[in-house]
């Protein structure tokens, strides 16, 4: 009788294990990339309105969840860009806007309840860079609107948001380091360097309607910061400057037939693993490869192993080599890249990493020290049985599904933006953007017959490639 109260006690231990373990689960710690194979194949194959179908059927599918309403939002709105649907993507972009902001704010005061989750179980707030970039995206549908008053506060919010980017960081490690989880331990948080200050789209498109309007000064300004831009961010900034900034304020008799073009598919996130040792006094990690790596003094037992994930920005490669540009069957010139949405993502993913790696890495030792501790009674309970050895299973599965790398992120943006600037004879024109890959082979052929072009206009064609 003592035996089978004491196997029903076992029992239940297991049991609730099990309903962890499914819990855990269901609570989708595993981030889900399934769902983009078919709308990124629509994008690459210029379907945009399928695009946009196929993420309107989703979301009533529950596909997008409430945690990752934010993806929904800049999802949705950059199908509504390539697509042609400048107001329908404003709409969708300013709710993503509009939920960064808010859940910025929210994930202040709930700081210290949610520092033990893993980040794939909160609402997902978003990476700097798509922060910002929504700004640009927003700006171009204005301009596309002829809304120019709109389309010059797009790029002022672009350039508020990166000048208060080191202080929402400044802000985020003082609290994290007010924490009992952290002071606990002899360790403080601390941002990585800021690298990018300034781009080079926001400070053209800028310039674009400031020459449009007649404001020459100012246009003037931002070709200055252009120049600069080159000179301090050469990490980002890793390629030629584009020819069309170095004569853009050239007096010219002719009108100006300006485009925009962006190609590929943007950043994503894979995981990388690390593992975690305990020693006496410290511990090690392994894989780490900036400034935590090699000891962390923490006060804990030797002895332990401990793994865990981290998300890293990956760039995802373009089959576009070379955008040529035809006016009326003769070949006027090439697009060249002005902005690198990869080179921006990783250098301002760099800032966060440290607190990333260091709150998993935290983490991942109160939950693997707590797990050891069951673990340890379950085996005193049991006599090492093999009920005690499958609840021990148990509890390691749960630790390790729980500790998955957030993956999330805006992945149907683009990957790079070229531009270029030519002077045309006003009147109705057949243009083709055309995209060749690195063999010189056509992989696309934007048309765009009778296009009318004005003097005195911002004459402005944007096109994509996501191939």
């Amino acid at each position: 009788m003592v035996k089978s109260n004491f196997l029903k006690r076992i029992f239940k231990k297991f049991s609730i294990l099990v309903v962890l373990l499914l819990f855990i689960q269901c609570a989708s710690v595993v981030t889900n990339v399934s769902r983009y194979r078919e709308v990124e194949l629509d994008l690459r194959s210029h379907k945009f309105s399928a695009a946009v179908q196929n993420l309107k059927q989703q979301k009533e599918e529950k596909q997008y969840t409430k945690k990752d309403r934010l993806l929904y939002f800049l999802d949705l709105g950059i199908s509504y860009y390539y697509a042609k649907q400048w107001q329908q993507s404003n709409s969708l972009l300013q709710d993503a806007d509009d939920t960064i902001e808010n859940l910025y704010t929210k994930s202040a005061s709930k700081l210290a309840g949610s520092f033990l989750l893993n980040d794939n179980i909160l609402e997902y707030s978003g990476e700097d860079y798509e922060n910002i970039y929504v700004n640009i995206f927003k700006c171009i549908n204005y301009i596309k609107l002829d809304d120019f008053e709109d389309a010059f506060v797009e790029v002022r919010k672009f350039n508020e948001k990166i000048e208060k980017m080191s202080l929402r960081y400044d802000n985020l490690i003082t609290n994290l380091n007010k924490l009992k989880d952290v002071q606990k331990y002899d360790v403080k948080f601390q941002k990585g360097e800021i690298k990018f200050h300034n781009s080079a789209i926001a400070k053209y498109l800028s310039l674009l309607m400031y020459r449009a309007t007649g404001n020459y000064d100012d246009a003037n300004i931002d070709r200055k910061s252009i120049d600069n831009i080159w000179k301090t961010q050469p990490d980002i900034y890793d390629f030629p400057q584009p020819t069309a900034l170095k004569t853009s304020l050239e007096k010219i008799e002719k009108p100006r037939l300006n485009l925009i073009s962006f190609t590929g598919l943007g950043p994503i996130k894979e995981d990388k693993g690390f593992r975690i040792a305990t020693h006496e006094n410290h511990i090690t990690v392994t894989g780490i490869d900036f400034q935590y790596k090699g000891r962390i003094y923490i006060d804990v037992e030797k002895g332990y192993y401990f793994k865990f994930s981290l998300p890293e920005i990956k760039k995802r490669k373009s089959q576009v080599h070379e955008v040529k540009v035809w006016v009326d069957g003769e070949i006027i010139g090439n697009l060249q890249t002005i902005e690198s949405f990869s080179n921006v993502a990783k250098a301002t993913f760099q800032v966060k990493k440290p607190i990333i790696y260091l709150k998993t890495i935290l983490r991942t030792i109160m939950k693997g020290l707590t797990a050891q501790k069951q673990k340890e009674n379950i085996d005193k309970e049991t006599d090492s049985s093999l009920l005690g050895a499958l609840a021990n299973v148990a509890i390691d599965m749960a630790v390790d599904i729980s500790e998955n790398a957030d993956l999330r992120c805006w992945r149907l943006m683009p990957d790079k933006c070229s531009i270029g600037e030519f002077s045309v004879p006003a009147g109705n024109h057949n243009i083709t953007i055309q995209y060749l890959d690195k063999n010189h082979n056509v992989i696309y052929n934007d048309i765009r017959n009778n296009y009318h072009i004005k003097k005195g206009n911002l004459n402005l064609i944007n096109s994509a490639c996501l191939k």
